[in-house]
């Protein structure tokens, strides 16, 4: 009987600890809700201050309280966004505490920053390329109209406005390195008809790598390209949409190819329009050293010497144009093709493996001076573009698509 009594206290006590180990998780619980954590830190050069201007790093406030974050830039930086539980470019920032939080406010410098290569994370520091012409740079982030220094620098489209001022001259070329790093520079206007040399660049003799460019509109007068107006540098995997327009020497990506610039692995899906002569859907004059594995898709119109791919292309040597292909429309009174309009190169022998939609525009095109014309259906074919690398280099959607490249996520060339 004894033994029965000290069990059943056993059992009371231990249901009580229980129940008192419950009340105590549940006023845990209570004290937990009733306050939150705001964790506050910044990229780049300034503070966050609160409403009566208390730099916060860490604090801990009641349930529901409300506060307004503002970011405060130092020396030549600038607030750029906010990162982590909140996003935007809102400043200040309302912030409701309804639970914990961790936001980051980034700034980001107008100089440039650091050795070289340069970052560039804005339109100002892009901008500053222009005066480091013979500098290497490397692009950390997309730009467009919502990105520090757009009005600035771009600015909005009217009559008077002339957009973005290229970078170099045939004078001053830019002579460094710019490394894209497969990011894009979008939002891009520029209206200078009366010069020359016009594009994201307007002259260059460095090297432009794995850069993409989205184009509102682009006009010029002569040497005209999406990338680059005038170009004696390498260009490898770059890639240019929009609309391209100019006079005399213009293409999607160069106006003006020569010397020893090389086009390595570089499209252009862009409507290149040429008032005169020299046009072609990625290069307007070529007389470059290599132009190697490219395509470009769009409408390309003008007078004389008008391609698909190549508007005129000089004689270097032998498949110095190799691996390339060209869809859509070409226009033109004289001297026009599918792929080049005009070759030096009577033989064509500088042309091989290189291909053309005969039925892709509003009317069939029947002549290049160099290449071979297929139809869309052969287009769409691996089969149909010997010697092309389709392990590393190309890949193709059978019966959807025409070639584009392996990594390639935008502007796949589907068939209409």
């Amino acid at each position: 009987m004894l033994n029965k009594k000290i069990l059943k206290l056993f059992l009371v006590l231990v249901v009580g600890l229980i129940i008192l180990a419950g009340c105590s998780n549940n006023n845990n619980n209570n004290t937990q809700e009733s306050e939150y954590t705001l964790a506050v830190d910044v990229i780049g050069e300034g503070t966050v201050v609160d409403d009566d201007v208390n730099v916060i790093t860490v604090d801990v406030y009641a349930t529901g309280t409300e506060l307004r974050l503002t970011a405060v830039p130092e020396g030549d930086w600038l607030f750029s966004h906010w990162e982590g539980d909140y996003s935007g470019n809102d400043n200040p920032k309302e912030v409701i505490m309804d639970g914990n939080k961790e936001i980051t406010a980034v700034f980001q410098a107008t100089d440039l920053v650091g050795d070289q290569p340069y970052e560039i994370t804005n339109w100002y520091q892009l901008n500053e390329v222009r005066n480091n012409l013979d500098s290497n740079f490397i692009l950390m982030n997309d730009l467009d109209s919502s990105s520090l220094g757009y009005l600035e620098f771009v600015g909005n489209q009217t009559k008077t406005s002339k957009g973005w001022e290229p970078l170099g001259d045939e004078t001053t070329e830019f002579s460094g390195e710019f490394n894209g790093d497969n990011k894009i520079i979008g939002d891009l206007y520029i209206k200078r008809s009366d010069q020359d040399s016009i594009g994201l660049f307007g002259a260059s003799s460095g090297n432009i790598d794995n850069l993409g460019v989205e184009v509102i509109d682009i006009i010029g007068s002569d040497a005209v390209g999406g990338l680059v107006g005038h170009n004696s540098g390498d260009i490898t995997s770059c890639n240019v949409s929009g609309t391209i327009k100019g006079n005399d020497y213009v293409g999607g990506l160069l106006g003006f190819n020569e010397s020893t610039g090389e086009v390595i692995k570089s499209y252009s899906m862009s409507d290149v329009i040429g008032n005169n002569n020299y046009i072609g859907g990625l290069i307007g004059y070529n007389y470059g050293y290599r132009v190697e594995d490219n395509y470009a898709i769009g409408s390309v119109i003008g007078t004389e010497y008008v391609g698909g791919l190549i508007g005129y292309t000089y004689n270097l040597y032998n498949d110095s144009i190799n691996r390339t292909y060209f869809a859509g429309d070409v226009v033109a009174g004289l001297n026009y093709g599918g792929l080049i309009g005009y070759n030096e190169d009577i033989f064509y022998n500088n042309v091989n493996n290189s291909y053309w939609d005969t039925e892709a525009g509003n009317r069939e095109i029947s002549h290049s001076e160099g290449g071979q014309g297929k139809t869309t259906s052969q287009m769409v074919q691996e089969e149909t573009f010997h010697g092309w690398d389709f392990s590393d280099v190309w890949t193709i959607n059978q019966g959807e698509t025409y070639p584009y490249f392996q990594g390639q996520e935008d502007n796949i060339p589907t068939v209409e």
